[in-house]
């Protein structure tokens, strides 16, 4: 995504799954919250300090498109759909072909 020109500044959850759908407890209450928010209005964020090198101690994104990326393990694809577009419920990759941009690895 990084070196994709389709992306720009954004927040994004990545998912693993070992089937063709992401099961609906995957993307947790809290992660969809960021994702809207950071979609929607505006959201802060302070890097933890852990004794690693952090290259900044905080951001902010405003108004910045947020996805949920998901790589699926038994086609070995990977598909960032817009929070937007991730209904309630599970993640199917029937709805990520319709919905979501096609991520190369």
């Amino acid at each position: 995504m990084r070196d994709d020109p389709r992306f720009g500044s954004c927040l994004v959850e990545i998912k693993v799954s070992k089937n063709k759908t992401l099961p609906s407890t995957a993307l947790k209450e809290h992660q969809r919250h960021a994702l809207e928010v950071a979609t929607n209005s505006e959201m802060y964020f302070k890097v933890p300090d852990a004794g690693f090198q952090n290259p900044a101690d905080s951001f902010i994104l405003k108004r910045a498109q947020s996805y949920l990326v998901v790589y699926f393990e038994k086609t070995k694809e990977v598909w960032a759909l817009k929070i937007q577009d991730v209904p309630p419920g599970s993640v199917s990759l029937d709805l990520a072909t319709e919905r979501g941009l096609k991520i190369l690895i």
